[in-house]
Parts: structure tokens; C-alpha cells; sequence
């Protein structure tokens, strides 16, 4: 049968271990998460935003009806907002020169 430690033996390992993280000696047990990647829809909002062309511009040089920007630029529910075909997504980064990481 093993041996139990003692009750000074336990609160010693305790304090220890406070000490060790108080200290900021200790280190997670597991890495810390790291920063959460762009989704791929804020990611295209932005570079939409940032190109500066009108959704007409864009939509016409991409291939895509500028309605469709629209709708999926618009933060309004009840416009549907939000939402694109994978293909139309494509269309839009490749003209906006975004690419996948």
C-alpha cells in the first residue's frame, strides 16, 4: 500500500504552485489560442470597402450583378445580407486580387 504525503508535504506542493503562478513562472498547461483568422465574408466586405469602386464598377468587371453586392454588403436583415454563392465570392477576391491563407 503507498504511502500518503503528509498534510505539510501537500500544502507545501500548494503554495508552491501559487507562487508559481503568481510569479507568472508557471506556463499554461495548454498554448494559449491564437488570434481568431478573418472569416472570409469580413474579409471581402473590407476589401470591397477599401477598393473604393462602386458596385456597379465592381460587379461589371467581375462578372457579378451589382445587386448582388449589394444585398451582401448591406447589414439590413430583411435585405438578405450576407450571404453569396462560393462562386460568386470567388469572382469578387479574384477581382479584388484576394486570395486563401
Amino acid at each position: 500500500m503507498a504511502k500518503q504525503p503528509s498534510q505539510k508535504r501537500i500544502m507545501d506542493a500548494l503554495a508552491k504552485r501559487v507562487k508559481s503562478i503568481s510569479t507568472g513562472e508557471l506556463k499554461p498547461s495548454r498554448p494559449a489560442k491564437a488570434a481568431r483568422p478573418q472569416m472570409i465574408d469580413a474579409a471581402l466586405k473590407s476589401a470591397i470597402r477599401k477598393s473604393g469602386r462602386s458596385y456597379y464598377d465592381l460587379g461589371r468587371a467581375a462578372g457579378v450583378a451589382p445587386s448582388v453586392i449589394l444585398r451582401f454588403m448591406s447589414d439590413d436583415p430583411q435585405a438578405r445580407g450576407g450571404d453569396l454563392r462560393l462562386s460568386t465570392a470567388a469572382k469578387l477576391a479574384d477581382e479584388l486580387g484576394l486570395g486563401l491563407s
